[in-house]
């Protein structure tokens, strides 16, 4: 299933809540499930502010379920190229919130929720891939 959203932070709810309708999600724990979800947010938000710097533009999702095992989430925009895979960068949790740097947390618990990460720039277009393991029931 495909969908397309105006890259806005208005419509981040809606954007969630459609990936969910596609999604089976109910042998995760409420807790699996939401790290689930804040994956999927921090790509949104990121896509929103820094590959569109909200400023007009579209995001294409699409989610498909793998052998009953994986689900993948798809995200497509055409904003300014960014790899969260090259641009993550070890956080230290444990540091006061005063000695961090700023940014880089939302790249964090993306990489720590999802079982896996794929970004490719293609022709004027970011794809992100974000797969998540199926638990089994």
């Amino acid at each position: 299933m495909l969908m397309e959203f105006e890259a806005k932070l208005s419509n981040l709810h809606r954007m969630i809540d459609w990936i969910r309708m596609q999604t089976d999600t109910s042998s995760f724990s409420s807790f699996e499930l939401r790290k689930f979800e804040i994956a999927i947010e921090e790509a949104l938000v990121n896509i929103i502010r820094h590959a569109y710097r909200e400023n007009n533009g579209k995001i294409i999702i699409s989610v498909a379920i793998e052998s009953e095992k994986v689900i993948e989430v798809k995200i497509e925009d055409f904003g300014v190229p960014f790899n969260p895979i090259e641009k993550r960068k070890p956080i230290d949790r444990e540091l006061p919130l005063e000695k961090r740097e700023v940014g880089g947390l939302g790249l964090s618990f993306m990489h720590e929720f999802m079982d896996e990460i794929i970004y490719e720039r293609q022709g004027g277009k970011n794809l992100l891939i974000l797969r998540k393991f199926i638990p089994d029931r």
